[in-house]
């Protein structure tokens, strides 16, 4: 195909350039995906889990969600819109039987005086 400036090519012409390069990158990819070079989406296991995957991990409802992270007694990442929960912090904190966020902290801070060799209360 002759070279053209992109405003000059007919309907037809950008259609055939446009199915080319979509074609190429769509071999790329997948080529890329056999070799094990990249994952499809469905195969990233993250760590990082919405409200709606939280209230599905936990059971709780998702206004419940809302309402326990507001009162600090549920891990969050951040806590803005929209809110991020850690899939291990949620996994842990059911697992020690749902303490209070303020109960995680100091078991933290206390854990790391102990280890600078320091008294706690």
């Amino acid at each position: 195909m002759e070279q053209k400036y992109l405003m000059h090519l007919t309907v037809d012409e950008f259609k055939i350039l446009c199915k080319g390069v979509f074609e190429e990158t769509i071999s790329k990819v997948l080529k890329e995906i056999e070799d094990d070079k990249i994952t499809p989406y469905e195969k990233k296991k993250t760590d990082t889990t919405n409200v709606h995957e939280a209230a599905e991990l936990t059971g709780f409802k998702v206004a419940s969600i809302y309402s326990k992270v507001s009162r600090n007694e549920i891990p969050t990442l951040g806590r803005g819109r929209p809110l991020v929960f850690s899939r291990k912090a949620l996994e842990k904190w059911l697992n020690e039987g749902k303490p209070t966020v303020i109960d995680m902290m100091y078991e933290d801070w206390k854990e790391k005086r102990e280890q600078k060799g320091k008294k706690t209360f």
